[in-house]
Parts: C-alpha cells; sequence; structure tokens
C-alpha cells in the first residue's frame, strides 16, 4: 500500500516537475507577477474587511487563517452577532470574504508554481528533474501539502461567506476552517524544513547570492529606484503609504485633469523604465570590460567636468549678488560647493605636474600622457578665488580659504614623496575574468527596469481593487466604470508586460542596445577594435537622456508650480526620482570610462566616488543645520507689531455675550433658571484627512440650529487640525467649506511638495543658490511655501493675513506646533494663556504660568512678530519632516538682537509635541473650569438663584482616525515571562488621548459650588444644598445629551478604501468623510444626508442632540 502511494506522488511530482521545468524567463516573470499581484490585491480586500463592523471587534481574514487561527474562532460570531440587523453587511463581508479568498488562491498557486521550479532546478541531478523523496520529494511533498490545504480552506471560507447570510453560523464552520488553516501552516513549516534540510537548495542559493550581490551593487541606482517607487505606491499599508494610490483614484473623478494625469503618470513609467534600462546595459558594459576583457581605462580623466559644475554655480552666485539678489543665495554653501570640487581638481593637477617631471625610466613610464593645460590650471584658482570671495563675508568661514591650501600641500608632498621612492602609481586596476557575473549584472539590470513597469500595473491593482470590489459587493457604492477598466488593464499589464519585456530585451532586431552587447562580445575577440571608443550612436544616446533628466531637473527647480500642476502627483514623484537616478548614473559611467583622477589614484582608489562625494557634501552642508534662509517662513511683507491679543477671562465674557442661543431650560429647576453648553474643541492631527473632518465638522456646528455658529469658546488644533480650523473660521458658510476642502484636497499641494523636497530644497540647500521664477521677478519658496502657495491658489481666503481677532465657528484658535531643538510645545494662539509675557522662553521650563513644557509663539518672538498669511500660521503646525521641513523665523533688520534672538526656532509638526490637541486643552482646562465656576456661583448666589445661565463646559475631539469612538478593548492577562517587555510601554499611557480626557474630565468636574458650613471659601459663599442640586441638574441636562464631558467624534468604521494620511484626497475619500460627519437629526439646520445610522459619526449625532434643540 505505501509502495503504491508513493508510486502515485512519484508520478504526480514527475508530471508537475516536467512541466515547471518547461517554463522559460517569460512565463516564470509571469507566474512571479501574477503571484505579487495577487498578494496586493487580497491584502487591500483584507483591509476592507478589517474595518466593516462599526461596532464590536473587527477581525481580518488573515487572522482568521493565519497561524493563530484556532484561537480567531470567535470572528465568525462576531461578524454574525453585528451584523445581525443588517443584511446590507452580512452580504458586503460574505462578499468581501469571497473576493479574498479568490485572490489569496491566486497568490498560492502561482507562488507554488513558482517555489516548484526552484525546487526543480536547485535539485537537479546529472540534467535529470528529480522524481523521488531522496531527490526533492519530500519538499514536494510538503508544498503539495500546503497547496491542498489552502484549496479546501478556499472552499471553506467560501462557503462561510454563503452561509453568512443566515441568522447563525453552524459551529463546525469556524472549527473546519482554523483546522485547515492550521494544517496548511504545518505544511507550510515541513515545506521551510524540508528546504533548509536540502544541500543541493542551500547550495543554489548561496550560489545565487554570491552571484546577485555584485551585480546589485552595480545596479544600485536603478535598486534605489525601485525600492522608492514600490515603498510609495506598493506597500498596503495605512497611512501615508496610502497616499499615491488614492492619488490614482483621482484620475477617474477628476474630469480632464485626473485623465491627463493618468496619461501623464503612465508616460513616466515608461520613460523612468527606459532610463533604468539604458543606465543598465551603460554599467553592464563597463563589466563586460572589467570582467570578460580585463582592461582598464588608458586615458587619464577630464579634469574639466570637475570644473564645470562649480563654475556653473560660482557665476549663478555672482550673478546673483551684482544683480542686487543676495538674499536668494547662501554665500557659505555656495562657496563649499565650488570648493570640493575644485579643490579635487586641483590636487589632482598638481599630483599629474609631478608625474610628469622628470625622473627615472620606470617612473616616466608611468607618466599621465596629457600634462596639465593652463587652461585647466587657471580655471582651478579662479574658482578658489571666487569661492573665497563668496564665503569671507564671515570670517568664521577661513576654513573655505583654508581647507584647499591645506590639501594642495598635504597631496602635493604625498606624491612627491611616492615618486621620489618610486611607488607613484597612476594605473588603473584591470580586474578579474569572470563572464558570469557579466550576465548576472545584464539579466539584474533589465529585470530592474522591468521592475518598474510592473509597478506602474500593481499600482493600478492596489489603486482601484477596493473601490471595484466595495462596489461589486454593495449597492451603496456604485462603481465607476473606469475604475474597472484600470484595474482590468493592471492586471492585463501585469500578464503581458513581462512576456513582451523579455522577448524586446532579447531581440536583437528590435532594441539597439541588445545589438551593442553582442557588438561588445565581438570586440573582445578582435583586439584590433578598440574597446575605449564607443559607438557613435551610444554617445548620442547618454546625451540625450543627461539632456532630458537636467532639463526636467532645471523645469522642477526653477518653475515647479507650473510644471508639477500639469504633470500630478505621480509623474511628479517618478520623474523627479528618476531624473536624479539616471543622471548620476550616467556621469558614474562616463568617469568610469577614464582613469580616476590622479588624487583618487593616490590613496588606492580604482574608481571615482562620485555617490561617496554627493553624500559628503550632503552631510556636511547640514551640520550646521542647514541655511537658516532656506526654510524660512513665507511672509507677507516686514515686519509688523504683534497683533494684540485678549485673555482668556475676556474670551469667556465674550463667549457669553454671543451664545445667548444656545439657553435650554432644566429639568425640574426653577423657569427662569437656564443652562448653556459651552464647547472647546480639540482637532488632532493626520495631513488632509484631519484638514477635511476637521473643517467639515465645525462647518457642521455651524449649522447645528441657532446655537452652533456660537457654541465654541476655543478651538485647539495640530497639524491637518489646524489647516482645518483655519478653513472653518475663514469660510462664511457650510458649502463654502464644503467646496474650499474639496479644492484643497486636490493633487496640486502633494505635487509640488514632492519636486520641492526632491529638487528644489535640495538643489538650493546644496548649491546655496535659491533661485525660483514667479512671473516676471526672481524669488524663492521651500517646499513648505510651495504647499502654502498651493493651498491660498485652491482657497483665496487662506491668503488672508492672520489676526487674533476671533470670528467663525471656531472661537479663539490655539494652532499646535513643536520647536525641534528644545522639543517644547509651541502654541500659536489668539488669546493670552497664562500671565502677560509669559512663555517667552527660549526654554519651555519657566515655572510662569503658562502651560507646561511650552512656548508662546507671540511672545517669544515680540516685537519681530512675521506678518504671515493664515496658510502660513496653519502650516507651522503641520510641518511634518521630510515631507515639509522645520520653518525658521528670522530676525528683521532694525530691531536689534533683543527678544528676537531669544526665540530662534526650528518649528515642526505639532503632532511631535502631542497629537491630537487635547493636552493644550487639558493645561487650559483648570482656568476654564474656575471661570464656569465662578460664573455658576455668581448665578446661584444671585437673589433666590431661580434665574440666570449656568454653563456647562463639554469638549469635543475631533479625531480623523476611524472608530476612535469605539469602546477600548479591555485588557487581558500577559504571560509572565513577557511581563518586563510589556510593561515599558505603561509610560506612554500617560500621555495617551484617555489619559488626556481623563484630566479634562477631571477639571470639569468641579464646576459647581459646594455647600458647607466654612463659608470663608467664594467657592461656597452664599450657596445651599438647593442651589448645589440646581447646579448638579443643569450638568445633568447638558451631558444626558453627550454622555460625559468629553465627546470623541470619529469616523466610523465600515467597509471602505482606506482615507490616507497626506495632502491629497481622491474624491471617493472626501465624499466618505462628508457622509460620516453629516448630522441625521432633522432639527438642525445643514442636517446633511439623512440615511442611516451607521455611516455616520456617534459622536456627532450626540452633538447635534445637544445643540439643536431649541432655546425657550
Amino acid at each position: 500500500m505505501i509502495g503504491r502511494v508513493s508510486s502515485w506522488f512519484t508520478t504526480l511530482f514527475t508530471i508537475i516537475s516536467r512541466w515547471v521545468d518547461g517554463f522559460g524567463p517569460a512565463r516564470i516573470l509571469v507566474w512571479v507577477s501574477v503571484a505579487i499581484v495577487s498578494l496586493i490585491a487580497s491584502a487591500e480586500t483584507d483591509r476592507m474587511l478589517g474595518r466593516s463592523l462599526a461596532e464590536g471587534n473587527n477581525w481580518s481574514i488573515r487572522e482568521v487563517v493565519g497561524p493563530g487561527a484556532l484561537g480567531a474562532k470567535d470572528a465568525w460570531a462576531d461578524w454574525t452577532v453585528a451584523s445581525k440587523e443588517s443584511a446590507q453587511l452580512r452580504s458586503v463581508i460574505g462578499g468581501l470574504i469571497a473576493w479574498h479568498t479568490l485572490f489569496e488562491f491566486a497568490f498560492f498557486a502561482s507562488g507554488a508554481v513558482v517555489l516548484w521550479r526552484l525546487i526543480v532546478r536547485s535539485t537537479k541531478l546529472r540534467g535529470r528533474a528529480p522524481d523521488t523523496f531522496e531527490t526533492g520529494g519530500s519538499a514536494k511533498f510538503a508544498l503539495f501539502a500546503f497547496v491542498l490545504a489552502e484549496t479546501f480552506e478556499g472552499v471553506l471560507l467560501v462557503w462561510g461567506a454563503h452561509i453568512l447570510q443566515r441568522p447563525s453560523v453552524p459551529v463546525w464552520e469556524p472549527w473546519a476552517v482554523a483546522i485547515a488553516a492550521t494544517v496548511k501552516w504545518i505544511a507550510l513549516v515541513a515545506l521551510a524544513l524540508a528546504l533548509v534540510r536540502d544541500k543541493q537548495f542551500r547550495a543554489a542559493l548561496v550560489r545565487t547570492a554570491v552571484r546577485l550581490t555584485p551585480a546589485l551593487w552595480i545596479q544600485r541606482l536603478s535598486l534605489v529606484v525601485v525600492v522608492i517607487v514600490v515603498i510609495l505606491t506598493l506597500l498596503p499599508l495605512p497611512g501615508a503609504l496610502d497616499q499615491i494610490p488614492d492619488a490614482q483614484r483621482r484620475w477617474v473623478d477628476s474630469g480632464g485633469s485626473g485623465a491627463i494625469h493618468g496619461l501623464l503618470a503612465a508616460f513616466s513609467y515608461g520613460l523612468l523604465a527606459i532610463g533604468l534600462y539604458f543606465l543598465g546595459r551603460r554599467r553592464t558594459e563597463r563589466a563586460w570590460e572589467k570582467w570578460v576583457e580585463c582592461t582598464s581605462p588608458t586615458e587619464p580623466a577630464e579634469v574639466f567636468w570637475w570644473l564645470m559644475a562649480p563654475g556653473v554655480v560660482a557665476g549663478l552666485g555672482l550673478a546673483l549678488l551684482v544683480s542686487n539678489h543676495s538674499q536668494l543665495i547662501d554665500r557659505q554653501n555656495t562657496a563649499f560647493f565650488v570648493v570640493l570640487p575644485t579643490t579635487i581638481a586641483a590636487c589632482s593637477l598638481a599630483v599629474r605636474s609631478i608625474a610628469n617631471s622628470t625622473g627615472s625610466a620606470e617612473n616616466h613610464s608611468r607618466k599621465s600622457r596629457t600634462p596639465p593645460h593652463p587652461l585647466l590650471l587657471a580655471g582651478a584658482v579662479v574658482m578658489l578665488i571666487c569661492a573665497g570671495w563668496l564665503g569671507w563675508d564671515d570670517r568664521a568661514y577661513w576654513w573655505i580659504v583654508g581647507i584647499p591650501i591645506g590639501a594642495l600641500i598635504v597631496v602635493s608632498a604625498i606624491a612627491a614623496v611616492r615618486k621620489n621612492f618610486g611607488v607613484l602609481d597612476l594605473s588603473a586596476d584591470s580586474g578579474s575574468p569572470y563572464e558570469g557575473r557579466v550576465r548576472m549584472t545584464l539579466a539584474t539590470g533589465d529585470v530592474l527596469a522591468l521592475s518598474v513597469l510592473l509597478a506602474g500595473a500593481f499600482g493600478l491593482v492596489r489603486a482601484f481593487t477596493a473601490p471595484v470590489v466595495l462596489a461589486a459587493v454593495t449597492d451603496l457604492i456604485p462603481g465607476n466604470p473606469w475604475s474597472v477598466v484600470l484595474l482590468l488593464l493592471g492586471w492585463a499589464l501585469v500578464i503581458t508586460v513581462p512576456a513582451v519585456a523579455v522577448r524586446c530585451i532579447h531581440g536583437t532586431r528590435v532594441v539597439y542596445f541588445a545589438r551593442w552587447t553582442k557588438h561588445a562580445s565581438e570586440q573582445s575577440q578582435s583586439p584590433q577594435h578598440s574597446a575605449d571608443t564607443p559607438p557613435r550612436e551610444r554617445t548620442i544616446f547618454d546625451w540625450t537622456f543627461a539632456i532630458i533628466c537636467v532639463g526636467i531637473l532645471l523645469w522642477l527647480y526653477l518653475c515647479p508650480t507650473a510644471l508639477t500642476r500639469v504633470l500630478g502627483v505621480v509623474a511628479t514623484a517618478l520623474l523627479s526620482v528618476g531624473s536624479w537616478a539616471v543622471l548620476i548614473g550616467l556621469v558614474i559611467v562616463h568617469l568610469q570610462r577614464k582613469k580616476p583622477l590622479e588624487v583618487f589614484m593616490l590613496f588606492g582608489m580604482k574608481a571615482t566616488p562620485v555617490l561617496t562625494l554627493v553624500a559628503v557634501v550632503v552631510f556636511v552642508v547640514s551640520l550646521s543645520g542647514g541655511d537658516r534662509d532656506l526654510h524660512t517662513i513665507r511672509t507677507l511683507s516686514d515686519q509688523r507689531d504683534p497683533p494684540v491679543r485678549i485673555t482668556l477671562g475676556t474670551r469667556f465674557t465674550n463667549w457669553m455675550a454671543d451664545s445667548g442661543a444656545c439657553r435650554r431650560p432644566i429639568e425640574g429647576a426653577p423657569g427662569g433658571l437656564e443652562v448653556r453648553p459651552m464647547i472647546l474643541v480639540a482637532a488632532s492631527g493626520g495631513g488632509i484627512r484631519a484638514a477635511i473632518w476637521t473643517a467639515d465638522a465645525m462647518a457642521e456646528i455651524a449649522g447645528m440650529g441657532s446655537c452652533g455658529p456660537n457654541a465654541v469658546l476655543a478651538s485647539s488644533g495640530v497639524s491637518g487640525g489646524s489647516v482645518g480650523l483655519a478653513i472653518a473660521r475663514l469660510s462664511p458658510d457650510s458649502s463654502t467649506v464644503a467646496d474650499a476642502v474639496r479644492r484643497l484636497a486636490g493633487p496640486e499641494a502633494l505635487s509640488v511638495g514632492i519636486s520641492g523636497s526632491i529638487v528644489g530644497d535640495l538643489v538650493a540647500g546644496t548649491t546655496g543658490s535659491r533661485v525660483q521664477w514667479e512671473g516676471s521677478k526672481l524669488t524663492w519658496h521651500d517646499r513648505a511655501g510651495l504647499i502654502e502657495q498651493a493651498w491660498e491658489n485652491s482657497v483665496p481666503e487662506l491668503r488672508a493675513p492672520y489676526s487674533t481677532e476671533i470670528q467663525g465657528p471656531t472661537g479663539a484658535l490655539i494652532l499646535n506646533s513643536t520647536a525641534a531643538g528644545s522639543n517644547c510645545r509651541v502654541l500659536v494662539s489668539q488669546i493670552e494663556l497664562g500671565p502677560k509675557e509669559a512663555g517667552a522662553g527660549p526654554n519651555c521650563r519657566d515655572q510662569d504660568g503658562f502651560p507646561a513644557s511650552s512656548i508662546d509663539f507671540q511672545n517669544s518672538l515680540s516685537s519681530c512678530f512675521p506678518n504671515m498669511s493664515w496658510s502660513t500660521a496653519a502650516m507651522l503646525s503641520a510641518r511634518f519632516p521630510v515631507v515639509t521641513p522645520s520653518g525658521r523665523i528670522r530676525p528683521y533688520d532694525g530691531h536689534g538682537v533683543g527678544k528676537c534672538e531669544a526665540g530662534p526656532m526650528q518649528l515642526i509638526d505639532g503632532g511631535y509635541a502631542e497629537g491630537s490637541g487635547l493636552g493644550t486643552l487639558a493645561e487650559i482646562a483648570p482656568d476654564v473650569a474656575n471661570l464656569v465656576r465662578q460664573n455658576n456661583i455668581s448665578v446661584l448666589t444671585s437673589g433666590d438663584g431661580s434665574s440666570g445661565t449656568l454653563v456647562v463646559p463639554i469638549v469635543v475631539y475631533l479625531d480623523d482616525e476611524p472608530g476612535a469612538d469605539l469602546a477600548p478593548e479591555e485588557g487581558k492577562a500577559s504571560p509572565e515571562l513577557l511581563i518586563p517587555m510589556i510593561g515599558r510601554g505603561a509610560h506612554s499611557r500617560l500621555a495617551s488621548n484617555a489619559a488626556w480626557i481623563q484630566r479634562i474630565s477631571n477639571s470639569f468636574a468641579d464646576i459647581c459650588p459646594t455647600a458647607g458650613p466654612d463659608k470663608s471659601d467664594s467657592a461656597r459663599a452664599g450657596t445651599t444644598e438647593d442651589s448645589v442640586d440646581r447646579c448638579q441638574r443643569a450638568i445633568d441636562t447638558v451631558r444626558s445629551a453627550v454622555g460625559a464631558s468629553v465627546i470623541t467624534a470619529s469616523p466610523p468604521m465600515s467597509p471602505s478604501a482606506e482615507v490616507p494620511l497626506g495632502w491629497t484626497l481622491s474624491t471617493a475619500s472626501i465624499d466618505h468623510l462628508e457622509k460620516a460627519v453629516g448630522v441625521r437629526d432633522p432639527a438642525c439646520v445643514g442636517k446633511g444626508n439623512t440615511s442611516g445610522q451607521g455611516d455616520v459619526s456617534v459622536g456627532m449625532q450626540a452633538l447635534a442632540q445637544l445643540l439643536c434643540t431649541s432655546p425657550n
């Protein structure tokens, strides 16, 4: 019996092995591509399933069928119980499970095919495919069991998706799925052990790694580009990495501009792939010369190219100084950029002169064939003089002159000594023969170029799987036909691109570069042909691509707004990253076709360290914190006097005068006694998602009856929440806000930010030249300034000058930022939050009555307060590093040093200090509670305490993170061995949102007078048990609607595409947020969508119930 079974498996394995062994490179790449795209599609579907329940525990399929499947059986009960009241939700969950199962099966099946072929190829014996357990059969058996268990698991999941439509799921279903999943993972472990034990498989892995490592090192620039593209577009992780896919979804819902952006993105993918393919072939040519022909460059390095770049930068710097644009140049950075390559060139010329001097016959035979040209020497001297003049405005930068002189002396001395001892060898390394490395290098470069095209196809699948699948499983979300078209196009490209690309790459009649590789091979067999003289066509290609790359980078540098508005997000990212990679790669290839500069060979280097030099320049420039003027915040004009601010007490008095429409009767109290809810808002950070959620929520609050427009005392915002508050303050009504945030979420801000990050700020920071064309004048804006301009172009109201005038539904604004050096919270506040001139800094340790660990932005700057726009003020709170730089505050001329210099700060995103905005409210909550308590005491002690208005404070926390208003999970027992590590996280709970909410609630618990025999305390004077009872009734009247003193309003969990962090959103994402913020109380004006309750924020519904009640 055992022999018969073994024979059956041997026959089956032999058939499968022969089938997969016959696959060529194209078919293998197709199977690999299908596996990757199926994994992406299944991950996107699973993410929607993991956020499908608005209440209860959410589960993903990967938890249900993961290694811990036996502990995840409760998922079926949760799905059934939580969705039992909604047949539509049960249908959606079942559909998502079915689609995920389909994608996951495609992933495991295609992955199994690829893995089976690897086993076959690695365990071949004398050219014969293994067909017994002694020749790879155990690994094949484990792989076969894995696929079988996966198939059985898939059938059970599809059946489970079907029976979810019933009131309950059979008891055996969760157990069956868990057991099948456990068997699958056991088979996978067995497969891993079988492969690890197989000597031939291990040897094959080692051989592949040994061959692949040098190839990847040679093609490292292409590898970096591919890794960046993959990270930005393909990693299925929430947050900022969802930005590019959501930007792609704008292609189908933004009309003609979206279509243009999509076409340009496709063109950019193709152009980048061609550029990397071309670069890979050029790198392979050098590998052929080194490892096959074993030849080394014979021509000396061209010093001219080392003087060209510093010459251009020095000329630009001098032109800016002469034309009265000195504010557009950082003289020290420019001088350093000129000094470094010029010093290298000058030292090389010195070594070349020494090598060419008269000496022994041995030394004379090694001298350079080309003596130093007098013009090159003169050019180097002129460059050093220009660098010295540029950097000498501050004598602290004497090193700009001293380093070149010292380097020349040291290098010349070393060269002279080595020449004197006959060891001045300036020959290049000829390499060692290794033809296999060349083939691997060629294949690696081609695959990396192909990966860019596949990444474009994978990106389409990732972007459009969620909306298409969601439209297929629900009737609530209509499908966009173009989404379906682009999703199908992505799958089609995944299947066709590898086959077509492999055929083109290996077809000598299709692409010229393949003929050049063949030409190089023929040259190696014909010594009379010189490999040092490239074909004319190759030179044309080199210059063509170099000019294209330089043109793109210059355009993005000089006119970023105009170009990125046309390109869109994806094309801007691809072209900027790709242009740098291809340009630097071509420079490296060009330099490596010549001998390295003599100064490099003097110290034993066999190649010019281009990438190292680039890294050194960027690092040295950043050592001093970078150019302060490079990231100075935008100002509308010269310095102005600080705006006049009112105190918190005055703001409370003004609020009492304006919010009369919010009063309501107190149940069980005398008819003349009323209560008024006072709202404080905390708006969390989260990029454009937080901005839209905050702005829409504030607009909705403003429309909650006659109370809403004046219900808010103050609002504390962080990052995107600050941007949303600024828009809500400036826009007159909810329809204007809705239109404004839709325009704000366009691709312009993110596109120009990407351009500034990769091109503009990088070039300006390195060369010291800050030049942009704006109309007919020269100016400069870093990437933060460019984003601010994009916001102002979308929402013109943001151009208005920042002021302390309190208007709109937001109340007094407090924008939270962070000082990078001191890690202090910086508050850009419209009102005084402490004693006059408190919080002036420069540190945040003063015990002056200002909120703890905080600096007051206005008090710290005093007489040099910047005249900034509201977009700049909001950006001070939203400067997330890398995406946007830190903001510098520059003292204005004519105001001395004094207090202007007391606050030199690098302001970054407020979320680094505290990301919810609750922390600031918790700091001022005791002062607010004291004002409320004094008001309530005054009302209750006036006359008989039967008339007047009591105040009850309520905090509304606007959290853009979906599901933040769900009940927290209860703590569970932890393994004792893990307690030391688990306990380390306890300190973070003290700074969590829950802790801030608890502190605020504790502060607002004491807003009523306390009756007692001791009348010395003003909080008790004149109070009685009856007055205390009336105050408590007022609290109950307000909080009966909202349940607590802090309301959390966040988008509910629901099956939907992830709404990303970042600075652009698709129309579908905006619609999802707007639908979630709309209230459902018909008594409210502007109540919005009136569909079912499950798709709207619970917190917003509670707030509407509180504010929409008509006053007595």
